[in-house]
């Protein structure tokens, strides 16, 4: 069983390393009469063709221009997860006051992990690979420390329930499942963008 999931395991490594070796790839493809692919200029609604800016010079879009919208679908999710868990916080809990100041605190780092994951990723983007993964390491460990020392504070100090705050931390995971649920209602928000 072992031996079955390093061999699959080995097999998608190796995958992967075959696909890192694009630019072989895409000169294979040139010699072939396919031509050069970074030569097709991209519109901005992501057809082929070049987009022309005010001032009449091409421009190729960002390609995460998306990535805001992605954000504010997460948010909006953290936010409903939150609203969700207040209400039965509110009568079934024997401290609501400390039930309330926790989820809170637990919402509001959730929307901070959110944020400053999609800050990093985009940082992370602009670097060679290793850099980059290096980079991402260093900030998710960042998050995770952040949050350790947080919830110790709020223990120390006794400020709000620290369960209810890792509840409310929790509810990043759970909008990031509800995120193909946000993005259908927040289309509704951005009608005139084409998503």
């Amino acid at each position: 069983m072992v031996c079955n999931i390093m061999k699959k395991f080995r097999e998608m490594i190796d995958y992967i390393e075959e696909v890192d070796n694009m630019d072989e790839l895409l000169d294979e493809e040139e010699s072939d009469g396919v031509g050069n692919l970074e030569e097709i200029p991209i519109a901005a609604d992501g057809r082929n063709g070049s987009a022309e800016n005010d001032t009449g010079e091409t421009e190729n879009p960002d390609p995460y221009t998306k990535l805001p919208h992605v954000l504010a679908e997460l948010i909006a999710g953290i936010v409903l997860c939150g609203i969700v868990l207040e209400i039965p916080g509110i009568w079934f809990v024997k401290d609501p006051l400390g039930y309330s100041v926790g989820l809170l605190i637990g919402i509001v780092m959730a929307v901070l992990m959110a944020v400053h994951m999609a800050w990093s990723l985009d940082k992370a983007l602009d670097l060679v690979r290793e850099d980059a993964e290096k980079k991402i390491r260093m900030n998710s460990m960042t998050r995770y420390f952040t949050i350790v020392i947080i919830l110790g504070v709020m223990m120390y100090f006794r400020i709000g329930n620290p369960l209810a705050a890792f509840l409310g931390l929790m509810s990043l995971k759970v909008a990031a499942y509800l995120q193909p649920f946000t993005h259908k209602y927040m289309q509704k928000i951005y009608k005139n963008e084409d998503l």
